[in-house]
């Protein structure tokens, strides 16, 4: 058993290891979610502490207002009557003494502990403030560094012992304490003056830095301090190398919040051509991460740096880090000029693997615009350079990624099963953990192709790699087309389990409009499969609203869809007729018939019901283009319908 407590903060490690434990063990976990005492109880514990029932009632009523029935904030209460000989001791048992109505208790436990923090002894109090500099752990070596006596420190640690604020954690291989509530952490921290505070975090760093250990694992952690202690270069150097570190271990929301941070600073600085270089790269290295805007602030932001970067680039002759950041850009803002001059740039530089990296771009921005064709063109050749140049990982990436999409999208299902198992293939030769997640999407061309328990199976053994390592599309998209395939073998309430996650998922990760929207289209069919038709109307209505705020025609074209089997299953046939032709106006512009076939499958059947012939033209279409990709599951569903 594995028990973990933590607070309910959504900034902290914390949040992430729950919705960790949640996405992947459901069937295990057990959530004790730990609510204020009530007055009894709150009672029954201060009794226990102190071994005495009959407290004075000015002082029972003082400390239970005050507590509110946090059990920590009651034995913060109670030190501090102790300490201040509002109570003591009688032999095993405690008893009021003095006048106890004229003792004022702080209104907050913040204030409770501080007043404590300011009752120690001068060398005690000075120990935990520098404590607190460490951070939640620290080692007495660490104390040391920041200019304690020896002697004094020994005294000092045991104080804060008998004062139950810190505990020792470990003597071997040196001492290590940890203060017993974050709390008390933060309140002596706060207790500390802003200048000495900097000096304090200047000397921590210095000393980390001294210690010998490997710098890299220590990048964050030095970061962190020079940046207290406001030495920017300092900061700047470690936060940009932290990024990095975390970037190579797919720690993607750490690298993104350490990419941001490395612009902040930058910010600051005065401009030199080290620091230059060191923008250009944090610019590039933010952008391509999944994930790197929240919301619209962040992605002007990122512009406003992309834009800094491509000057920097521009008047620095860097013309391929020019063209990746054109690339992106474009890619990001639906610019096609932009990218289409950023391929034109590459090709005249002639390094092949600019080139490949420009096609790459300029093909997932066609394949977001539903021009399957053209993306498919250029993804074929940025994987061509690639492969050309021996950069197999990133030619498998493509492949994984954008060829086996678009081909899936197209109709060309054979394609996108090849382009899977090449990338897999590449995958398991290299041991490339980004490629095992992405094997997840393979359900994408199965569902396609019908076969329901195939695409179930891949979902189900590569979504948690995905989750593992915070591919947010991946874990989206695969979810939904999980979803859809237990859907289609019956099985409602695994779709429901998947489904609900994904939405948590969705709904705690900001800026993934393109996922999400097909998330929404899942949950229509889900809604609909309980029988509940007006939660299908508005999933599907979400999912086009997303999908439209994006651009993102495939969805637009499904969320029709699906919003017309929910109109129909609500009586509203007209509107449902209105939703199924836009769905397939979108569908057949762009090409993609497999989507254009189950619209014209589902619309089939509501038709048919007013107008069996016409129905069944609109079934029979829809039969000779699954059968055209060999989608042999989808052919068995519309010779039923048929």
């Amino acid at each position: 058993m594995i028990l973990v407590t933590s607070r309910p903060d959504v900034e902290g490690g914390s949040w992430s290891f729950r919705f960790h434990v949640q996405r992947n063990f459901p069937h295990r976990l057990t959530e004790i979610q730990l609510k204020p005492l009530p007055p009894e109880a709150a009672e029954r514990l201060a009794g226990n502490l102190l071994h005495v029932s009959e407290l004075p009632e000015p002082l029972r009523r003082q400390m239970m207002e005050r507590s509110e029935g946090n059990p920590f904030f009651l034995e913060e209460i109670i030190r501090t009557m102790i300490e201040r000989d509002a109570l003591r001791r009688d032999g095993d048992r405690w008893v009021a003494a003095g006048d106890v109505g004229a003792i004022s208790l702080p209104a907050t436990l913040r204030g409770v502990i501080v007043a404590r923090i300011d009752r120690l002894p001068d060398a005690a109090k000075a120990a935990l403030q520098c404590a607190s500099i460490v951070g939640r752990f620290f080692t007495r070596r660490a104390l040391e560094a920041l200019g304690d006596d020896g002697g004094d420190l020994d005294r000092a640690l045991a104080d804060l012992m008998r004062a139950e604020m810190i505990r020792e954690q470990r003597r071997l291989p040196e001492p290590e304490y940890l203060f017993k509530h974050a709390l008390t952490q933060e309140a002596a921290y706060a207790g500390i003056l802003l200048g000495q505070r900097r000096a304090l975090h200047r000397r921590l760093a210095e000393h980390l830095e001294q210690e010998g250990r490997a710098l890299d694992e220590q990048a964050a952690v030095l970061a962190h301090h020079w940046s207290l202690a406001e030495d920017w270069d300092k900061a700047l150097q470690y936060t940009a190398q932290a990024a990095e570190r975390a970037r190579r271990l797919y720690a993607r929301p750490e690298a993104v919040s350490l990419y941001w941070q490395a612009l902040g600073l930058l910010d600051r600085l005065p401009h030199t051509a080290e620091r230059i270089r060191i923008h250009i790269d944090m610019t590039l290295g933010l952008v391509i991460q999944p994930g790197w805007a929240r919301d619209e602030s962040q992605l002007r932001e990122g512009r406003r740096h992309i834009g800094t970067a491509k000057r920097a680039a521009a008047e620095g002759g860097e013309v391929g880090l020019l063209v990746k950041l054109e690339a992106r850009e474009g890619n990001i803002f639906d610019d096609e000029p932009l990218v289409r001059g950023a391929v034109a740039r590459a090709e005249a530089f002639g390094d092949r693997l600019t080139i490949a990296f420009a096609h790459s771009e300029y093909g997932s921005l066609l394949g977001n615009l539903g021009r399957y064709e053209e993306s498919l063109g250029r993804l074929d050749r940025a994987s061509e350079l690639l492969g050309a140049e021996g950069a197999r990982c990133d030619q498998a990436m493509i492949m994984a990624t954008n060829l086996r999409c678009y081909s899936s999208r197209a109709g060309r299902i054979h394609d996108a099963l090849d382009y899977a198992a090449r990338a897999r293939e590449i995958g398991d030769e290299y041991g490339h953990p980004r490629l095992r997640a992405w094997r997840a999407m393979e359900s994408e061309p199965h569902l396609y192709r019908g076969q329901w328990a195939e695409a179930a199976r891949v979902a189900e053994e590569y979504l948690p790699a995905a989750f593992e390592l915070g591919e947010s599309s991946v874990m989206l998209f695969a979810s939904g087309f999980l979803g859809l395939a237990w859907l289609k073998l019956g099985r409602v309430q695994d779709a429901r389990r998947v489904l609900d996650r994904a939405a948590r998922e969705g709904r705690a990760r900001a800026g993934l409009a393109y996922p999400m929207s097909f998330v929404q289209i899942a949950l229509a069919q889900l809604h609909l499969a309980e029988g509940d038709a007006a939660r299908a109307v508005e999933a599907a209505r979400q999912g086009l609203a997303a999908a439209e705020r994006g651009g993102y025609r495939l969805e637009q074209g499904a969320a029709q869809r699906v919003l017309g089997e929910a109109l129909a299953a609500l009586g509203s046939r007209q509107n449902a007729h209105e939703a199924f032709g836009k769905s397939l106006e979108i569908l057949e512009a762009i090409q993609s018939s497999p989507e254009v076939a189950q619209t014209l499958l589902a619309h089939g059947r509501l038709l048919a019901k007013d107008d069996p012939a016409a129905g069944g033209a609109l079934i029979e279409r829809a039969r000779g283009l699954f059968e055209a990709m060999g989608a042999t599951g989808w052919v068995t569903e519309a010779r039923a319908a048929l």
